[in-house]
């Protein structure tokens, strides 16, 4: 028994070595070479949506094509939002602000007697004059052509009404400037073609991408959607910081409880209450028309208003032009609830 499993065993043993010196035979006969890429290639779809292209920043539109055809009369009703802080006429007084007489070409900061801040101070010093592009550049956006101005003033969002009121500043000088040699104006429109060619060149592009992205990039049906709407951002504001930006908005409004009435009503007690309801300030008449029409400062109308005052009450006698950043704008509102002894929830 033991002699037959003992022959078992070594034919077992002596396949084992036949097999494994076959192996290394067939290694030594045949050389497989890796291939350097697949001989059927397979082609997997990306998970990467294209990229946007990005927008094109051509600043405000220029007003150089449209100073010669301009309305200076309708110029000189858009400073009544400004007669607040800015004189007009020759020898007229400083205010909050300097006397604008014959600024058109003048040297920015050239009013002796006023206080200007540190960055009209510097543009001074670099010799920087306001011609038309830069009464432009500043009229629609002060801050940013300007950082650290101390005019609180939003900005003018029309070209046309820009166009208007330098119109205006224009007159008011002892020799009015010249108005842009036509080779001026077509230089602007030409830049304006070339930019406005770049920008159609750019949404072409993020168009094209846009039908792969939708199969890939767009979210599920049926996911949620994670948005803040004005209450919930309000509720996370810090007012702290609402403070802050409210800073600019002190030469017109008080916000303290009893403050006085400035160019702009004390704010004390407005979240919640009732528009234009205090008695003794003068309120414009589309204000007075919300009044008797019962409305009431919600945080909703409040946000509305302040991104855009004009817009949203037409008429207004407010000159600011709103704020745009809607983390300064939960900011303020939150503010401005703590001045209120008895402000509505925020309740989303």
């Amino acid at each position: 028994m033991s002699l037959e499993m003992n022959k078992i065993a070594a034919a077992g043993l002596t396949a084992g070595v036949v097999a494994m010196l076959s192996g290394f035979v067939a290694d030594l006969l045949v050389h497989s070479e890796r291939l350097e890429e697949n001989a059927y290639p397979i082609e997997v779809a990306s998970s990467e949506a294209p990229g946007e292209a990005a927008p094109v920043d051509t600043g405000p539109d220029p007003v150089l094509p449209l100073l010669a055809s301009a309305d200076a009369a309708s110029g000189e009703s858009l400073t009544r939002a400004c007669q607040a802080c800015h004189s007009f006429e020759k020898g007229g007084p400083t205010k909050v602000g300097p006397n604008l007489y014959g600024i058109v070409g003048a040297a920015v900061a050239h009013v002796e007697d006023y206080s200007y801040s540190d960055a009209f101070a510097t543009k001074h010093e670099e010799g920087v004059e306001w011609t038309y592009s830069n009464l432009n550049l500043f009229l629609a956006n002060p801050r940013e052509w300007a950082p650290g101005t101390k005019m609180s003033y939003g900005g003018m969002k029309k070209v046309e009404d820009r166009a208007d009121l330098i119109a205006y500043l224009r007159q008011n000088a002892d020799e009015p400037a010249p108005l842009p040699s036509q080779e001026e104006v077509d230089a602007v429109k030409a830049e304006q073609t070339d930019a406005a060619a770049a920008e159609a060149s750019g949404e072409a592009a993020a168009a094209e991408g846009s039908a792969d992205a939708n199969a890939q990039g767009e979210q599920a049906a049926g996911e949620p959607v994670d948005q803040q709407g004005p209450v919930q951002m309000i509720a996370a504001a810090d007012p702290a910081e609402g403070e802050k930006v409210a800073r600019k908005c002190a030469a017109c409004h008080s916000f303290d409880q009893g403050g006085p009435n400035k160019v702009g009503p004390n704010l004390y007690n407005v979240v919640g209450g009732p528009v234009a309801h205090l008695e003794d300030y003068n309120y414009s008449s589309a204000f007075q028309e919300l009044h008797e029409a019962g409305e009431t400062w919600t945080y909703d109308q409040l946000w509305t208003y302040l991104q855009d005052p004009r817009g949203t009450v037409p008429g207004t006698k407010m000159s600011f032009a709103g704020l745009e950043k809607e983390d300064e704008l939960a900011a303020v509102i939150a503010y401005l609830r703590q001045q209120s002894e008895n402000p509505p929830p925020l309740e989303p």
